[in-house]
């Protein structure tokens, strides 16, 4: 019996597939989704509606535990980005 090999791709919603080497993993940074991860192309742009706009959450739950582990460090982030941007407004 031949062994099953694991697919290198992902189906969307739209019924395409798209190449596992062409996506990358995000994480949600939205207040309802905070901490979800997601796939997305690499391709992907705001800007150009031609780019691929693949999108398929890797996180299916509704509650995702990894925000409360998330929510921490971007805060942090936050607070050193806020800081730096107080610095360069009193150095005008």
């Amino acid at each position: 019996m031949p062994m099953l090999e694991t697919s290198n791709y992902l189906s969307s919603s739209d019924g395409h597939f798209y190449n596992v080497d062409n996506y990358i993993t995000r994480t949600s940074l939205k207040l309802h989704t905070f901490g979800k991860r997601f796939y997305k192309c690499c391709c992907w742009s705001l800007d150009d509606d031609c780019t691929c706009k693949f999108f398929k959450w890797l996180d299916t739950s509704i509650c995702c535990t990894r925000g409360p582990a998330t929510a921490p460090i971007v805060i942090v982030k936050f607070k050193r980005l806020e800081h730096a941007l107080e610095v360069a407004n009193e150095e005008l």
